[in-house]
């Protein structure tokens, strides 16, 4: 059976304020790892806390991850490469302790953008410019 999405263009938009409502207030207890730094300034700029990036040497965001003591939310992009980090980081928490989720990931799948560095530009895209012009907290 296959994963539910919705058509084009029906509530999709109140999906997207749904998710970054509900990111918005999972950051406040959790702590969030994407992949890339342009993905943080994504997630930043959308008001999201805790926000930490993939660095080069493993150990330091591992470490620091482990010493903040809580959950950690893995965003990473829904293409292979993107899965195959997210494996490996996942693998990696885990070991030294750390709850890890990766039920945020779900919505890059069944959204129309895969990567979440563009993430933002795709939500301007959904959500339209009048929205924009009203002034709504995207």
């Amino acid at each position: 059976m296959g994963r539910k999405s919705t058509p084009a263009g029906e509530c999709e938009d109140d999906k997207l304020l749904n998710w970054i409502d509900v990111l918005r207030r999972s950051s406040v207890a959790r702590s969030v790892l994407v992949q890339h730094k342009r993905d943080a300034d994504v997630l930043k700029s959308l008001h999201v806390q805790h926000v930490f990036y993939e660095q080069e040497p493993d150990f330091k965001v591992i470490d620091g991850l482990t010493n903040a003591g809580r959950e950690c939310l893995l965003i990473y992009d829904a293409t292979r490469p993107g899965n195959v980090a997210c494996a490996r980081m996942r693998a990696k928490l885990e070991r030294r302790g750390v709850k890890v989720s990766t039920r945020m990931r779900k919505i890059l799948f069944t959204a129309g953008c895969k990567e979440l560095g563009g993430f933002l530009k795709y939500v301007y895209q959904v959500l339209g410019s009048e929205r924009k012009q009203a002034g709504m907290n995207v």
